[in-house]
């Protein structure tokens, strides 16, 4: 328990974290550090504490530093968040090859120029190949030949991934508290892997630091039931949890629909599982609580359950039209 408690706003960890930054800002030293840390463990509060800290070390005005993510939703919980590819002008397709559309003249170039740091959260998400393609622009940018033109670099996100044996069976839940690798089109788990960060020969340049404490189980009515099932998460995401284990349903809550049959009976059992949430003023609130699984294989099933959902929502509107579409 005492490992949770804050002071001055951080955990411990994230208090280790915060004065190395520190420390790397009052000696000058270039810092290129990458933050391990998985949900919970105030990762966006600290990276924000430290984007106010760079901004405003010198007393006599305000020093820029960037801030960026690699999906919106992240950009938008960091001060001055933007996407990679919008502050970077980066393409959407990527290879080997790649360069980010910012002329040496341009103001973008001089605003880098005088960022004290930059912060990309959810960095793994990125293909490594848009790590590369910012570190030969920084070069030319700052005309330095060492690696991102001697800039500070803070990257941020969370490595972990289920192992290949309990891939498939813990995918749902795995969904619902990891990041996500780089997304490659049809590609295998080596091509995946091997577009991380972590295989870029730019990833050796870089110091890890993990934030290791769960902050949201500080504020949990059962603290030692909350704990035990963060631990759960942990060795699931690590692969340690056994892939066989179960979880038993209410028979009276649940209802199988055979393959021969799912079509007959989609909207049926879309109806049984939502029910009165169809009506407009109760869709929002009820359907948090419900869930229609289906085999995460086959996205086409899951295309067809929504399109059902959607269109008994909508029906007798002028959306259903819009919807087909």
């Amino acid at each position: 328990m005492s490992g949770l408690t804050c002071r001055g706003g951080f955990s411990s960890s994230q208090l280790r974290v915060f004065k190395l930054v520190q420390n790397h800002f009052s000696s000058g030293q270039t810092l290129r550090l990458f933050v391990n840390a998985r949900g919970g463990t105030g990762k966006t509060h600290l990276l924000n504490a430290i984007l106010a800290s760079a901004r405003t070390l010198d007393a006599t005005k305000i020093t820029p530093a960037l801030a960026v993510a690699s999906s919106g939703i992240a950009a938008t919980e960091l001060l001055g968040g933007r996407t990679f590819h919008s502050r970077f002008r980066a393409p959407l397709v990527v290879d080997e090859t790649l360069t980010l559309d910012i002329p040496v003249q341009s103001a973008l170039a001089q605003l880098i120029k005088l960022s004290r740091l930059i912060v990309w959260d959810e960095a793994p998400m990125a293909n490594r190949f848009l790590l590369e393609a910012l570190d030969r622009s920084l070069r030319d940018i700052m005309e330095i030949d060492n690696p991102f033109g001697g800039k500070n670099i803070i990257l941020a996100g969370d490595f972990r991934f289920v192992n290949s044996k309990a891939w498939l069976s813990h995918f749902l839940l795995f969904c619902y508290f990891r990041q996500i690798l780089p997304v490659i089109k049809n590609g295998s788990r080596s091509q995946i892997i091997e577009s991380c960060i972590k295989c870029s020969p730019l990833w050796k340049c870089f110091t890890v630091e993990s934030l290791t404490e769960n902050i949201r189980l500080i504020s949990a009515k059962n603290f030692e039931s909350a704990l035990r099932y963060d631990d759960w998460l942990l060795k699931l995401g690590n692969g340690e949890a056994p892939s066989d284990v179960l979880a038993e349903l209410p028979s009276r809550n649940v209802r199988i629909i055979k393959k021969e049959h799912r079509h007959a009976f989609m909207q049926e059992a879309v109806h049984w599982v939502y029910g009165d949430a169809f009506r407009v003023s109760f869709f929002l609130s009820s359907i948090k609580t419900v869930v229609i699984f289906c085999d995460c294989r086959k996205l086409t099933c899951l295309r067809k359950v929504a399109f059902c959902v959607l269109q008994m929502q909508f029906v007798g509107n002028s959306t259903k039209s819009a919807v087909r579409k």
